[in-house]
């Protein structure tokens, strides 16, 4: 544990991962993503993590090049280590204040952690549209993997804002009908249904 923690027990380095098990972010996407880190201390946690063989970075090809950071399977391994301290973290999570800072892509990582991936049909995948921003959510052996961006194709769709999605989970049964479903409704009734289970769970 103290070997590990050398490695990713300074402050923000997981979070770093955090944003990257959703997919390769670019600098300025990850310092959006991580209110109050600062240019400084982003740059370090980024040259330590990839100095651990945790991250890389690559250029991304036409028309749009850019720089990308993603996670390497060895970075990939700690999404174990990341969901157990969400479900932890989420015993001790309040409804959000006005003056909160919320992101869509915290939300939607959060359910890959909380949620049963045994509660839904092996196979099923989903697009959340929270707040406008498209995810991901599939579940694929009993466990449910979570990626910014549309899927190819979706057996059901949720679309709806941040705030509901979030009141939904804690079983606002008005929150959950103003969410917009297409598709299949049975697999949407089951996702919100392991959604509230989860929130039940970690209260």
């Amino acid at each position: 544990m103290a070997r590990a923690l050398d490695v990713v027990g300074d402050r923000w380095a997981l979070l770093v991962v955090r944003e990257l098990l959703l997919g390769p972010r670019r600098y300025s996407d990850l310092l959006e993503g991580l209110p109050g880190i600062g240019t400084n201390v982003l740059s370090t946690r980024l040259r330590d993590l990839r100095a651990a063989g945790i991250v890389v970075h690559r250029r991304t090809p036409k028309p749009t090049p850019a720089t990308v950071y993603e996670l390497t399977a060895d970075g990939r391994d700690l999404r174990s280590v990341v969901d157990a301290l969400v479900r932890w973290g989420a015993r001790r999570l309040t409804a959000p204040d006005t003056d909160d800072i919320l992101d869509p892509r915290w939300f939607v990582g959060s359910l890959a952690a909380l949620i049963d991936g045994k509660t839904l049909v092996e196979g099923t995948t989903y697009r959340l549209d929270v707040d406008g921003a498209p995810f991901t959510l599939d579940a694929r052996g009993g466990d449910i993997a979570a990626s910014h961006g549309p899927p190819p194709a979706a057996t059901a769709t949720l679309k709806g804002t941040l705030r509901d999605f979030f009141n939904a989970t804690r079983g606002d049964k008005t929150a959950a009908r103003r969410l917009v479903v297409e598709g299949d409704v049975r697999a949407a009734n089951k996702l919100l249904a392991a959604m509230t289970g989860a929130a039940t769970r970690t209260t």
